[in-house]
């Protein structure tokens, strides 16, 4: 089952949100969760925390990042296990105030001791390490990973062995010291190593080289705390396999699963010259079931203004229950006459149809969605009054808009996930060969070392949004940002789409098949090893260069961006189209002319649709087919695969013809099947002119049987509307019949 579903079913008794997460940058801890409500998402903590505080923010006043949680039922299995454990470990402090207290000290202290083992990575590059030997001699040990922690350590790791222990691990001691031999070559000194020389490619890495020792060298003058080096044992946590016994209450977190999560997060760089840091970093994410996270983006930047004017754990949690809270009491509104109908469709059928829709123009939707008088987007009424704002405009209620039936994949729609952007930046030529890494499952990496986390999450969500829909499950292998700590997250999935500020993911080959810099706005393809400029659909397994399919949609993308403000609708239109006369081809139901182009077609798309059948999407496809037969209120599949054929054919027999419009007429009756007919014939595809055109056929027969269904279509509540929207040629056709 694919999931699908309407927001204002049982609207009362369902969340808009699951979780706010309200994480920080600490001097002494780095990246760490300040705060979770209502629950924890059961998510590892200091990962979660490095998803929140995204590398680089330092650099900048904020930012935004999109990040899912669960991706699949062992990851989210993992995750409850650990919910449970983090519940029950807090709920076991409350409760008992002098451990809670004792604890507190204890991580206090071990904070001062690791002080200088600070866990935020800012910077990653390789280089050549040397050892300097007894002989007075620079001895080669070849190429290592050179990691740098924000203000404590670095460390040096074997090329090819990344999940392995560190060779060295540099510390801030009082023996450290360094000397830059020559440009591009640095020495250093420790207690733990014989003296190390580093052979740095760029003088930028050089500069932030030195900058890490020099920052070390002032933290081992600071004076250290003999009360923190004491007890060896610091570090043990309390038991988490006893509290909830001890304190009688049940765990509230149910054993069911938790759900596939879309968190949108703002992180916030405050300067505050009274820290020790100089500024203040706090990020705030909210984690739904529903895809549109992107409504709340107004929300987070009220609430984190609100938070960082906080101080404590009780005020934070209960600044984030306020957030839980204003959210999911929302209410829908609706206009009168644009309420709902009571209708035996089911929420699947609703929905599948609506995904369906999604490939019609804003015209087309609009008209469909007033047939069925069921609007496609609700509005959510919720009042956010946050502390000391609520006596301000932050006291009305917000208004925020939502789609009744969310595509699971589409993300962040709007501005802030734009297929038109991605076209702008690398062209078109690039940009296809960019979506078809993503159609065939292929691996794709966007980087960027000088853009915004939310510029490289954009581009992710975007590459998404070429294949979804009529494709879905993108987003479980998607990463719209991430880092080097999150490696092991990512390299294990298929087909893996990803965002990073990284540098080292351009000189990983073995990581990726396709990487997109957003500094230069270059697509280099792994196999080729060169620009993928030179050639039009060069990678990812996609057909030859010069097809005629490529050829047309490079036009008809091209003519889409010259839309004004359509232009995104106009370029979603053309993707949603041209994604599915592919998939059709490779499901054998596609419609030619001819079967000479119809061998053309199938042979020149012969490798990407194969490996395609190959990536999570085609599971997903074959499982939604599969429903939209059960769901589907139009019986037999005759009906679509005639309408393909009025498109596409010109040497359609009379009889033919005759067969064709008594199906139509038989099989239409109801406006649930009247909707369903609509949905094959976009309006990007013509609309209703393959049908209406046979109003002029030569045929009498086919004349009198092309009228017979407009009027049935006339007959059916809500549809006149349709017959009049025929250009007046073709209803002048209709209503000539008709006398």
């Amino acid at each position: 089952m694919s999931g699908e579903y309407s927001i204002l079913d049982n609207f009362d008794k369902k969340k808009l949100v699951e979780n706010v997460v309200l994480a920080e940058f600490d001097i002494d801890r780095g990246a760490s969760i300040r705060c979770q409500y209502p629950l924890p998402t059961g998510e590892d903590e200091q990962h979660l925390a490095e998803m929140m505080l995204p590398d680089g923010v330092h650099n900048r006043k904020e930012d935004w990042t999109v990040f899912f949680l669960n991706r699949d039922e062992k990851v989210a299995a993992e995750n409850l296990q650990r919910a449970k454990q983090q519940w029950e470990k807090k709920e076991f402090l409350k409760r008992n105030p002098e451990v809670a207290a004792a604890q507190a000290k204890k991580q206090e202290l071990i904070q001062q001791r690791e002080r200088r083992k600070v866990a935020l990575r800012t910077e990653a590059f390789e280089a050549l390490v040397y050892e300097l030997n007894n002989e007075v001699e620079w001895v080669s040990k070849g190429k290592v990973w050179v990691f740098l922690f924000e203000m404590g350590r670095i460390e040096l790791k074997d090329i090819n062995k990344m999940d392995s222990e560190s060779r060295y691990t540099i510390n801030a001691t009082a023996q450290l010291d360094y000397a830059s031999m020559e440009s591009l070559y640095s020495c250093t000194y420790s207690d733990s190593y014989p003296p190390l020389g580093l052979r740095l490619s760029y003088l930028e890495q050089q500069n932030h080289y030195t900058a890490q020792i020099e920052a070390m060298i002032q933290i081992s003058n600071s004076p250290p705390n003999p009360e923190a080096d004491l007890d060896p044992s610091l570090e043990a946590d309390i038991p988490t396999n006893t509290p909830t016994a001890q304190v009688n209450i049940p765990c509230p977190i149910p054993d069911d699963l938790p759900p596939f999560l879309y968190c949108l997060n703002k992180v916030v760089n405050k300067s505050d010259n009274t820290v020790r840091r100089g500024a203040v970093v706090k990020a705030l994410a909210i984690c739904s079931r529903h895809s549109f996270v992107h409504i709340y983006r107004p929300l987070l930047i009220l609430a984190l203004d609100h938070i960082q004017t906080l101080s404590n754990s009780t005020e934070y949690e209960a600044a984030l229950k306020e957030i839980y809270d204003s959210i999911n009491n929302a209410q829908p509104s609706l206009p009168p006459s644009q309420n709902p109908k009571k209708s035996s469709l089911s929420s699947v059928y609703n929905s599948i149809m609506y995904r369906r829709l999604e490939s019609q123009s804003k015209s087309g939707r609009a008209a469909m969605s007033n047939i069925y008088q069921t609007p496609m987007e609700v509005d959510l009424l919720l009042t956010y009054t946050p502390g000391d704002l609520s006596h301000t405009a932050a006291n009305s209620k917000m208004k925020l808009r939502a789609p009744i039936y969310p595509i699971e994949d589409n993300i962040g729609l709007g501005e802030h996930n734009q297929i038109s952007q991605l076209i702008t930046r690398f062209g078109v030529q690039n940009f296809l060969t960019i979506f078809n890494a993503a159609l065939t499952g292929k691996r794709v990496v966007f980087v960027g070392k000088h853009c915004t986390s939310e510029e490289l999450s954009n581009c992710v969500l975007a590459t998404i949004s070429t294949v979804c829909p009529p494709l879905r499950g993108v987003s479980k292998r998607s990463f719209p940002y991430t880092n080097l700590a999150n490696l092991a997250s990512f390299l294990g999935i298929p087909g893996y789409i990803i965002g990073t500020a990284n540098p080292i993911f351009e000189e990983r080959k073995e990581w990726w098949d396709l990487l997109c810099n957003l500094d230069t706005n270059k697509v280099l393809d792994s196999e080729l090893d060169k620009n993928a400029n030179s050639k039009l659909g060069s990678s990812s397994g996609n057909i030859g260069p010069g097809s005629k399919l490529d050829v047309e949609v490079v036009e008809k993308l091209s003519s889409a961006m010259n839309g004004g403000s359509n232009s995104e609708d106009n370029v979603r239109v053309v993707m949603r189209n041209y994604v599915q006369m592919i998939l059709d081809i490779g499901m054998n139901v596609e419609e030619f002319k001819g079967e000479a182009e119809r061998k053309i077609a199938v042979e020149m798309n012969s490798k990407r649709t194969e490996q395609w059948k190959k990536s999570n999407t085609y599971e997903y496809y074959e499982e939604d087919l599969a429903l939209w037969v059960k769901e589907r209120k139009i019986e037999g599949g005759d009906v679509p695969l005639y309408v393909r054929r009025l498109r596409v054919k010109k040497d359609i027999s009379d009889a033919e013809m005759i067969k064709m419009f008594d199906t139509f007429t038989k099989d239409i009756s109801t406006e649930e099947q009247l909707l369903e007919f609509l949905s094959y014939m976009p309006e990007s595809k013509g609309g209703l002119y393959p049908i209406a055109v046979s109003l002029y056929h030569s045929s009498a027969d086919v004349r009198r049987r092309a009228a017979e269904l407009f009027k049935r279509l006339d007959s059916i509540s809500g549809s006149s509307s349709l017959l009049q929207g025929l250009n007046l040629f073709l209803y002048s056709g209709f209503l000539r019949q008709c006398t």
